[in-house]
């Protein structure tokens, strides 16, 4: 599990405040063999409203929530390979007039080493 946060201090000189963002995520992860692993993930978010000279930025303030599932594979030479499917549960803008994006089904695919 884990939680994050960015809190916005100054407006820059642009004018312009960043939102407040809340991320929330908790999840399992269960390896079947030494090689391969599956995992499932609840995330949450939250992004208030940013400040365009005081103003409302229409392009901000959303909460979402996704599940996520995946596996890895751990192959030669310390290298895993990890896929994932994260399927929106719920979106909602919070102002009526908002402008934010709508997920669909997102895929992701990575690498890493070890050393």
């Amino acid at each position: 599990a884990s939680t994050r946060g960015t809190f916005p201090v100054y407006e820059n000189s642009k004018t312009y405040r960043g939102p407040v963002e809340l991320t929330y995520t908790a999840g399992f992860r269960y390896r079947l063999f030494d090689w391969f692993s599956f995992n499932g993930n609840y995330l949450g978010f939250y992004q208030s409203a940013a400040a365009w000279a005081g103003e409302r930025d229409i392009n901000t303030g959303l909460r979402y929530t996704m599940a996520a599932l995946g596996m890895s594979l751990a192959v030669p030479n310390d290298i895993s390979v990890t896929a994932n499917v994260m399927f929106p549960l719920t979106q909602d803008t919070l102002y009526d007039e908002g402008d934010a994006i709508e997920f669909g089904t997102l895929v992701s695919f990575a690498t890493s080493y070890t050393f």
